[in-house]
């Protein structure tokens, strides 16, 4: 193997960034789910618990919308949104990837977050957030948060091109 070529390009490349996108997806699912029960078995609906104060709170919130809470009653439209992505990562993340495992943690995180969000729109019609970090009027989730990462680092390591922008050796 070439001097400075990362080891994720030699051959079962492809087979690990299925992994890592697999795992990564099932760690942000389990968590989200995870940390949405405990919120909503322990908490009431607004109620807000201080965990560092004054920037950190718990508070549950049971979110209709999408982020920032825009359209609340498009919940069909987030369904098809969240499926659509779903596939396209399940179908297109090894290539999306091409041996570069940023890209498969980041596409892990986006499919993670889409199916916590995606559950939870499923079983109850909204979004359980509960992350509320003071710095805005926003409370957010875990599935929220591996998005958000997810999409700035897949688009910074497709803005910084092929080898994701790392010097020969």
């Amino acid at each position: 193997m070439p001097l400075g070529r990362p080891a994720a390009y030699g051959p079962g490349a492809s087979g690990r960034l299925g992994v890592v996108i697999a795992v990564t997806a099932a760690l942000v699912f389990l968590l989200d789910a995870a940390t949405k029960w405990l919120v909503q078995a322990r908490l009431r609906p607004g109620q807000s618990v201080p965990v560092l104060p004054p920037w950190l709170y718990i508070t549950y919130v049971r979110n209709p919308g999408m982020a920032f809470g825009l359209l609340p009653h498009a919940t069909w439209l987030f369904v098809l949104v969240a499926v659509l992505v779903m596939a396209a990562i399940v179908v297109w993340g090894q290539r999306l990837a091409r041996g570069a495992p940023r890209v498969g943690v980041a596409l892990g995180l986006l499919l993670g977050g889409a199916a916590g969000n995606l559950l939870d729109r499923l079983l109850y019609g909204r979004v359980v957030d509960f992350l509320d970090l003071r710095l805005w009027s926003y409370v957010f989730n875990v599935a929220d948060g591996a998005i958000v990462v997810g999409a700035v680092v897949l688009g910074v390591s497709f803005l910084a091109g092929p080898g994701g922008g790392q010097r020969a050796r």
